[in-house]
């Protein structure tokens, strides 16, 4: 199990996780995202070993073939793997309808957000239309104008999806869509940059949905022009907060923007413009986006 145990983790999937004896497909997380499951794995035979495997967040796919066999698929075993994705789509799908009309249910239940949350006062940030259940705020997940799933966010800031739910395209929209849309990552990064540039924001919830939204925004207001405020990542391998908003911004033939920090505020754990707001202030933050907000 040695090789494929290294040929799996350098793809970002914990091998320890796949059951080689369970035929179909097998979802599962990833090492950067491990409360998502953006990896899945088809076993295709037992012995000699060979498993197809992809990682829906960074975009890697392969075989593992133990021995000297071919590293590729045969006819057959594609033809396996399609199967298995369909089926896997079909059940997907299912699953994020009922998820989508759970999350509508537990929407029309929920109250206004209290401003006092400890999450938005941590944040320095207004509850806009974000709502609460007992202790937890609930972000509403948006796909064509219809809830698709919910993001809770914790007193804490633990932030959970319900289960199952989409978020593929989704976005939270915050603002009114202008001759500019700016498109963030997260909640607190779009609500400081609706409420400071006073510009029309999306919520894409994390960087590998930017491109899909950037893609959707940019199909329904075709006369607007698309801003990715990227997160700086620059104490993550291969800084995915910028990789990911270039992507975005390039599909759509927009421009990103990320934020900079000093030398010393790097020890610090700051990568977005909420962090860059609280740090420096909203004059600063404005002033980086000046260029931007006199087109918009």
């Amino acid at each position: 199990m040695g090789d494929v145990i290294t040929t799996l983790s350098q793809a970002g999937i914990d091998a320890s996780l796949v059951d080689i004896h369970r035929s179909g497909f097998q979802r599962l997380p990833t090492e950067d995202k491990p409360r998502s499951r953006n990896g899945a794995v088809i076993v295709l035979s037992v012995r000699p070993l060979r498993i197809w495997y992809t990682n829906h967040a960074t975009g890697i796919s392969g075989m593992y073939s133990e021995g000297a066999g071919s590293g590729l698929p045969s006819k057959a075993e594609f033809q396996r793997i399609m199967r298995a994705r369909q089926q896997a789509k079909a059940e997907r799908e299912a699953s994020q309808a009922e998820v989508a009309a759970r999350a509508e249910v537990l929407w029309r239940s929920a109250r206004r957000a209290d401003p006092n949350h400890p999450y938005l006062v941590r944040k320095q940030i207004e509850p806009h239309s974000i709502r609460q259940i007992d202790d937890n705020l609930l972000v509403p997940l948006r796909l064509n104008c219809a809830i698709q799933s919910l993001q809770f966010i914790s007193p804490e800031g633990e932030k959970k999806f319900l289960y199952g739910g989409r978020v593929a395209g989704c976005h939270y929209g915050l603002g009114i869509p202008r001759n500019t849309l700016l498109i963030a990552e997260g909640v607190a990064t779009g609500c400081t940059l609706a409420e400071v540039l006073e510009l029309g924001v999306s919520v894409a919830f994390n960087a590998g949905n930017l491109k899909s939204v950037a893609i959707d925004l940019a199909r329904r207001y075709p006369q607007s022009r698309i801003i990715v405020c990227a997160d700086n990542d620059v104490r993550t391998v291969g800084n995915p907060g910028l990789r990911y908003a270039h992507e975005a911004a390039a599909a759509v033939g927009g421009k990103y923007i990320a934020p900079q920090f000093s030398m010393r505020a790097l020890v610090e754990p700051l990568s977005d413009w909420n962090d860059y707001r609280t740090r420096y202030g909203e004059g600063a933050l404005r002033a980086c986006f000046e260029e931007v907000r006199n087109v918009g």
